[in-house]
């Protein structure tokens, strides 16, 4: 019946929007238009279910895979793949709003047509709700109040705190060995990754792959804090060194202090204004001062190796590395 008479059976029965939004295949920009689309067809799929079989069971994911291949190509910018924008040099996915889509977006869809099938089925059938499906239809969710986070921007606490997270989505990341295909699905889903990393008594293991590459971590931090790492390092680090400076000013008063303080001046305007030099030289004395050992953050190739973990610096007539 979709293949042979879709325009019968699914688009006339859409309301005027989603009718022409199906017959001049427009490539739809706004969410709620896009997600309003969306579900009048998916819907409209299901009555027809509900009309043309007994009701009993849910047909197997391969019959709603079928659907969906009838649907891309009825309807390709909507149901053949997920539409794309283009931030920082990265495709992710245009609408992510749950009516528009969900957390996988045209992956989804055969599972959320068997789950919408199966609800319209158990309330026919006289089924009742139990555990949360109850208490949303009751109404009996208790409010707490979401505790404020220090650095983080607070709308996207709260958005995180009640957003619904699809067990699909744990299941998909437990999938991806590909770090671009894995942090693509975190950028379209950071509320729900928010939630699951603080609320989990486990967070190493809480998200599937979120630690296994350090741009995941910056990418999450940056979306919640709306500040880029390198950005505020690049800001604070002069500033913090000013300090540590006027502090070893005042701690040592030593000629030998002071000498080496000029030198290294002099080293900094041959490295063209190189801030590395003076850098390590003041965590360096900071180390002397407190732990008599300059080389127990950060030696020189030629000083014995401490054995705790630290850093070698090398300064060669090229520069520093």
């Amino acid at each position: 019946m979709l293949i042979e008479d879709f325009d019968q059976s699914v688009v006339n029965e859409l309301d005027r929007v989603s009718k022409e939004a199906v017959r001049n295949q427009e490539k739809i920009e706004d969410p709620r238009i896009f997600g309003h689309v969306k579900k009048a067809i998916e819907d409209q799929i299901v009555n027809l279910l509900v009309q043309h079989t007994d009701n009993k069971a849910v047909p197997p994911q391969s019959f709603f895979k079928k659907v969906l291949t009838t649907l891309a190509n009825k309807y390709s910018y909507m149901f053949l793949e997920d539409p794309t924008i283009e931030v920082n040099g990265m495709k992710i996915r245009k609408f992510d709003q749950r009516t528009a889509g969900g957390v996988l977006g045209v992956d989804h869809i055969p599972r959320s047509l068997a789950a919408k099938y199966r609800r319209l089925i158990d309330k026919m059938n006289g089924k009742e709700q139990t555990g949360k499906e109850n208490k949303e239809a009751t109404g009996s969710f208790k409010k707490t109040r979401v505790g404020h986070v220090y650095g983080a921007d607070p709308s996207k606490v709260i958005a995180s705190h009640t957003v619904t997270v699809d067990n699909d989505l744990i299941e998909h990341l437990k999938n991806l060995d590909d770090t671009e295909e894995r942090e693509r699905v975190f950028a379209t889903n950071r509320n729900a990754i928010y939630k699951l990393l603080s609320s989990s008594r486990d967070i190493r293991n809480a998200v599937p792959g979120f630690f296994e590459d350090q741009r995941h971590c910056k990418s999450q931090f940056e979306w919640m804090t709306n500040k880029t790492i390198v950005e505020r390092i690049n800001q604070e680090i002069p500033i913090q060194f000013e300090y540590l400076k006027t502090v070893l000013y005042s701690w040592i008063s030593t000629k030998d202090f002071r000498e080496k303080a000029e030198a290294i001046k002099l080293k900094t305007a041959e490295q063209d204004g190189s801030k590395i030099p003076e850098y390590v030289f003041l965590l360096r004395e900071l180390s002397n001062h407190w732990h008599l050992k300059r080389s127990g953050l950060i030696r020189t190739a030629e000083e014995d190796s401490p054995f705790s973990p630290h850093i070698v610096y090398c300064d060669t007539i090229c520069g520093y590395r």
